[in-house]
């Protein structure tokens, strides 16, 4: 038995389509998006030494982190800055001959990382220059010691939104420059 609440919305329903909806004989072809697709794992070069590391892709991130060691927080000309070194990458054939130079930024912003199990960790933030496959550009990472662990960065939303889509069961197919 219909009644007239399940009548109203079938109305509905039916008014709705015949104005937005789209129907089998007025199908358009779609094109998908321009964006590049990639996969769980990448490498990111990181200027301004262009150290070529390995990636993890995490979308759960919010922000990207990079490894850095001797982290030191100062002040100059009233703001906050952070003084640190990239570790040279085992990959990189070429980062034999590069040193890691000290390298110094002002702070975009401090984050509070919450850790499963541990302490709640304050980590500074910097802008650094990177490049994922065709992406290159200014992002924020938060500075943290990765070297126990497999990827020395981990790409997070801050670069992924709206730059790549993620295929989880590729790893290693971001072209340099390519769209």
């Amino acid at each position: 038995m219909k009644t007239p609440i399940m009548m109203l919305g079938l109305g509905l329903l039916v008014g709705l389509c015949s104005v937005g909806c789209v129907t089998t004989s007025e199908k358009e072809e779609v094109s998908a998006p321009s964006i590049p697709i990639i996969g769980q794992a990448e490498y990111v070069t990181v200027w301004p030494n262009e150290f070529r590391y390995r990636a993890r892709i995490d979308t759960g991130a919010t922000t990207c982190s990079i490894s850095a060691l001797d982290i030191k927080r100062f002040e100059r000309d009233g703001k906050k800055w952070v003084r640190f070194r990239f570790p040279v990458p085992s990959e990189n054939k070429k980062a034999k001959l590069k040193k890691s130079a000290i390298q110094e930024y002002p702070i975009s912003r401090d984050v509070n990382i919450k850790r499963h199990g541990a302490a709640d960790q304050i980590r500074p933030v910097v802008k650094l220059m990177v490049q994922l496959g065709s992406f290159k550009g200014r992002i924020e990472f938060s500075l943290t010691d990765r070297t126990k662990y497999t990827y020395p960065v981990l790409v997070g939303r801050n670069l992924l939104e709206g730059n790549a889509l993620v295929d989880v069961s590729k790893s290693y197919v971001a072209k340099k420059g390519e769209k």
